[in-house]
């Protein structure tokens, strides 16, 4: 897939609101990425919060279950050699 990095942080971190932040549970931390044509949508949800947002981008069609807080430190680790101009 094909996603600016920012907007994909920014939209992680809204992700973030529907996850089990406070779950004894690792299990209960995932993001569901899906992707399609045009977009990756990001959904999450601790069974009271439902939270699901869309990145513009190009990817292939699949769909992937990730660990949130691992997902959140790989897209910062990508980041961490560019600059910022």
């Amino acid at each position: 897939m094909i996603l600016n990095h920012g907007q994909l942080t920014r939209h992680v971190k809204i992700a973030d609101l529907g996850s089990a932040a406070k779950s004894p549970s690792e299990a209960q931390r995932g993001v569901l990425v899906g992707t399609g044509r045009y977009r990756a949508v990001l959904t999450t949800f601790d069974y009271e919060t439902a939270v699901s947002v869309s990145v513009a981008g190009r990817a292939s069609k699949g769909v992937s279950l990730l660990h949130l807080p691992q997902f959140q430190k790989a897209l910062a680790a990508m980041a961490a050699g560019e600059t910022k101009t």
